[in-house]
């Protein structure tokens, strides 16, 4: 029984590999565990440019192997319904090539980190990760340990979603946040190292040319530490909650793009309305280049795969994915991210895009 939609292949003229690094950060410890005596790990996928196999059959990196378990089991609670019905994610075919190495067209390529919403799998943003990297950006996702359904690391051992999670006070959510700009930190700086030492990208990464990008929780982590971090030069906030953000009215120094679901969509007024407010207000006492995107018919969860669930899976998991058409929701969103990347992460980009307008900044609706 089909549950998931084909995801959309990728629209740029690179094809796509991945690899996948394990990184200990022997400077902190891992919070969110009881003892704190272990180092805070991350998993963390690289999804880079490559060039078409011409050999036959092309292998491609699974999905979500790793996350099905937690999301049958999650299931059956929910809906009291078996969870081999979500038995097929795994027969879900991506479009990134096994065991390839970056493509001689360009040396060098800009650099995006990506930060996924809370409890979710960075594979669950594949579509647009692949739609970067086919446009030449090295795109690598962050799997937060503890704050994702799952993270396998690679002498076996499983670590799960931290039941104690929450975000629904304002020190929680700030205490977490913290943590999550330090894993950008951290990564960027393995990064740095992999630039120097790494059999695939020694020599490969342009960190003069680098963003951030995340989701819901990781919208907002791409916000904050856009601010604290000098290589980054634009974001992209999907949907992420500026509530969850102490300093907005302080408002970027970065460029940025928020992309937000529709509000209208809500029957709490106030609520959209204060939302709204915040979202002009951050604009306006920004310095740098702002735009926001209001897309219409979008729930929260169609800023990533969620939108593929077949109807009426999203519902059963409640997941608020739209009413919009998925692949029309997704074009659009995947559109955006490549045109504001590519105005603000390619040096012969004319200084227009980065000029301060954000006093004009309205909400945009596509």
């Amino acid at each position: 029984m089909p549950v998931f939609k084909k995801l959309p292949a990728p629209t740029g003229r690179f094809a796509v590999s991945s690899t996948l690094y394990h990184f200990v950060d022997h400077a902190r410890k891992e919070m969110h565990i009881s003892k704190k005596t272990g180092q805070r790990e991350l998993m963390v996928r690289a999804w880079y440019p490559t060039d078409t196999h011409t050999d036959g059959i092309i292998a491609t990196q699974k999905y979500l192997n790793d996350v099905v378990p937690v999301m049958q089991k999650q299931f059956t609670q929910k809906t009291s319904l078996p969870g081999w019905l979500l038995k097929p994610f795994i027969a879900v075919k991506t479009h990134t090539q096994l065991q390839s190495s970056v493509t001689t067209e360009k040396k060098v390529f800009p650099v995006i980190i990506f930060s996924h919403g809370f409890r979710a799998p960075i594979e669950l943003y594949t579509a647009y990760i692949e739609e970067l990297a086919s446009h030449g950006y090295v795109v690598f996702g962050i799997n937060h340990t503890y704050a994702t359904y799952t993270t396998a690391f690679p002498d076996g051992r499983i670590v799960y979603f931290n039941q104690q999670h929450t975000l629904d006070t304002t020190p929680a959510s700030d205490h977490e946040l913290e943590v999550w700009v330090a894993d950008i930190h951290f990564v960027l700086e393995k990064i740095k190292e992999l630039k120097s030492t790494d059999t695939v990208f020694k020599d490969r990464l342009d960190l003069e040319n680098c963003g951030f990008m995340g989701h819901s929780f990781g919208g907002v982590t791409a916000l904050a530490a856009a601010q604290v971090e000098s290589a980054c030069k634009a974001f992209v906030n999907l949907d992420g909650p500026l509530s969850l953000y102490k300093h907005r009215k302080q408002g970027s120094s970065k460029p940025f793009l928020f992309m937000v679901q529709e509000y209208a969509r809500s029957n709490n007024t106030a609520d959209t309305k204060e939302k709204i407010h915040k979202l002009i207000e951050f604009c306006h006492a920004s310095k740098a280049y702002g735009r926001i995107i209001e897309i219409q018919g979008a729930g929260h969860q169609a800023f990533g795969d969620f939108v593929f669930l077949k109807y009426p899976l999203a519902k059963l998991f409640g997941f608020d994915v739209g009413t919009r058409g998925s692949y029309a929701i997704n074009a659009c969103i995947r559109k955006e991210i490549v045109t504001f990347f590519n105005n603000h992460l390619h040096t012969s980009v004319s200084n227009a895009h980065t000029s301060n307008n954000c006093c004009n900044c309205i909400i945009e609706r596509l």
